[in-house]
């Protein structure tokens, strides 16, 4: 019985051993994360190039259209929690301080990454990865004397490679002015000191470029040391990678990862501070007034810019430090000759600073609002997609206040009124003055039979600037009675959004509740509800829709507005009991007919 109880321990002990054995090798095995914004080509060739005996891949970005938001940076975030250990980071996309595609809308700031970076946040991503792949133009980029002026470098990257100006301009501006770390440092102090980091320090080739010298690369990587994992396995941490440069060639370049506790640069540790999520406002401005003393602050301006929009206003201690900071003639002049080497060279940059200089009240007000409006209106000036794309960056991504401008006819010439630009740009900058209203509606007049697409973004725009000029509000009123599906939606848009009080104005989109198309029958229901509609005729006909619609969509959309107008309750609630839309099986509808 002894030598049989034995026997089954051994057994069991075989197993275990056998099972852990097996699990090391597996546990083993190197973990390759992509960041796939733009071109998939690239990671396409590492999984070719390297199978999965040796290597697992995850790639970090949710491909879902629900989660691809307008400039959607939470996803990254995101993938930090998920518990990835990431030994090679393969990112790939277009660059210009952040990583950006041209199929959807995640973006992946560098800011973004330094925070994570300094916070130790995404530590599974970041933290010990021993080879990191950059695959954009600029992503090593450093400060160094060029052939170009900061002008033609710009209009290079605009022109020849359709990049937005405010990206073109961050990408010169790291390169050229002396404030803010250039793009190598960044990527050095993102990552630890174990990590090699390969990017462009110009222009890199496209995705479907990349894809021979990549394979070449792996293949030469496998003639002189048999695997890719035998050569991870056998990698020093501090050796250089001869082969990056003899394979993939042209801009390509090799740094090695710093950390951001790096002694190599101390300021680095500063800004970290700054960026945790943690630090209070004292501690952050005790910080802010250091790195002004010390003559890092134009190394930390991005840190200090970001540090003060997300913990301002400031308070007790911290706006005594602040006060102090405002006060130092010294900190003034410094930055002062800063936005004097920008020059208007880079008018986005310019007004970036701008804003910074405001903010701790360097500059007069007079001055700001001068600035700002030459700087704006020498890039919009013309209606083009890239005076769009600046406006744009300005107010959403800057949140410039561009009302201090107090733009109005007499700074946009006759010849700007053209095409769906005039209209967005005008829109974006927030233009109040009712003769360019008036200027817009007539561009709508005059491309309403070659182009109705301006017209229709004419008047959409003219809803976002909140339209009230009585000549426009008839004309838009006067397209509700046009038979043209398109002037009809994008009028009752226009109008909804304005939020005109007139009763000629919502009896005329209500007259559209039974139209034929069910498109402009839900926008007619939705603009009285937006416009609060007390009028008793529009009411009643609304009602009568929740009564005899037989479509969820337009049942549910006549309630939803109801809700926001003035009808008779009791009207309301008998079509409710009548149809028993409180046991409705579109749980939707059910609980807006409760609520009644």
């Amino acid at each position: 019985m002894e030598g049989w109880v034995d026997e089954k321990v051994i057994s069991k002990l075989t197993v275990f051993l056998l099972f852990s054995f097996w699990s090391y090798f597996a546990i083993a095995k190197y973990q390759v994360c992509a960041i796939t914004i733009n071109s998939s080509d690239e990671i396409e060739v590492f999984k070719e190039q390297l199978g999965t005996e040796d290597f697992d891949f995850v790639e970090l970005v949710p491909l879902s259209v629900e989660d691809s938001r307008p400039n959607n940076i939470h996803w990254f975030t995101n993938a930090c929690n998920q518990g990835y250990s990431c030994d090679i980071l393969v990112i790939s996309g277009h660059f210009g301080g952040l990583f950006f595609g041209e199929k959807h809308n995640y973006i992946l700031p560098v800011d973004t990454m330094e925070r994570h970076s300094c916070s130790n946040s995404c530590s599974g991503v970041l933290a010990n990865v021993k080879e990191v792949f950059l695959f954009g133009c600029y992503t090593l980029a450093n400060k160094s004397s060029r052939q170009r002026t900061p002008e033609q470098h710009v209009n290079v990257l605009v022109n020849e490679y359709h990049y937005a100006r405010d990206m073109a301009e961050t990408v010169v501006a790291s390169i050229y002015l002396p404030f803010s770390s250039s793009f190598e440092n960044q990527m050095r102090l993102i990552f630890p000191d174990q990590s090699s980091i390969y990017g462009f320090t110009e222009l890199s080739p496209l995705g479907k470029d990349m894809r021979w010298p990549l394979r070449n690369y792996f293949e030469e990587v496998k003639k002189h040391y048999g695997s890719y994992k035998s050569f991870l396995d056998q990698k020093r941490p501090q050796a250089k990678n001869p082969l990056i440069y003899s394979t993939i060639r042209g801009a390509v370049s090799e740094v090695k990862g710093v950390g951001p506790n790096s002694n190599q640069f101390p300021h680095f540790q500063k800004m970290c501070h700054l960026y945790e999520q943690g630090v209070d406002q004292v501690s952050g401005m005790k910080m802010v007034n250091e790195l002004m003393a010390s003559g890092d602050a134009p190394q930390a301006y991005q840190a200090i810019k970001y540090f003060m929009s997300e913990k301002g206003p400031f308070t007790g201690e911290s706006l005594s430090l602040f006060n102090k900071i405002k006060s130092n003639a010294s900190f003034k002049n410094e930055f002062h000759v800063l936005y004097d080497q920008i020059g208007h060279r880079l008018p986005y940059v310019r007004i970036q600073f701008l804003n910074f200089l405001n903010y701790f009240e360097w500059v007069s007000g007079s001055f700001y609002e001068r600035e700002l409006k030459s700087n704006t209106l020498k890039m919009v000036s013309q209606p083009t997609s890239e005076g769009y794309d600046f406006a744009a960056a300005l107010v959403y991504d800057e949140k410039i206040p561009v009302q201090t401008m107090g733009l109005s006819t007499d700074d946009f010439s006759p010849d700007f009124y053209q095409n769906i630009w005039s209209a967005l740009i005008l829109e974006t900058l927030n233009v109040r003055d009712y003769l360019v209203h008036r200027r817009l509606m007539n561009t709508c007049l005059a491309k309403i039979r070659e182009d109705p697409v301006v017209c229709y973004q004419v008047l959409k725009s003219l809803g976002h600037l909140k339209v009230n000029d009585s000549l426009v509000v008839n004309k838009m009123v006067e397209f509700l009675d046009i038979p043209h599906s398109g002037l009809i939606y994008y009028s009752i848009y226009g109008l909804a959004y304005s939020g005109v009080q007139a009763d000629f104005v919502h009896v005329g989109i209500a007259q559209h509740f039974n139209h034929s198309d069910k498109w402009i029958r839900l926008q007619s229901i939705r603009a009285v509800g937006l416009l609060r509609s007390e009028n008793p005729q529009v009411n009643k006909a609304l009602v009568e829709v929740v009564q005899s619609s037989e479509d969820e969509e337009i049942i549910y959309e006549g309630l939803h507005s109801l809700h926001y107008m003035t009808p008779s309750v009791d009207a309301v609630r008998q079509v409710i009991f009548d149809r028993k839309l409180y046991e409705h099986p579109n749980e939707k509808i059910k609980a807006l007919a409760r609520s009644f």
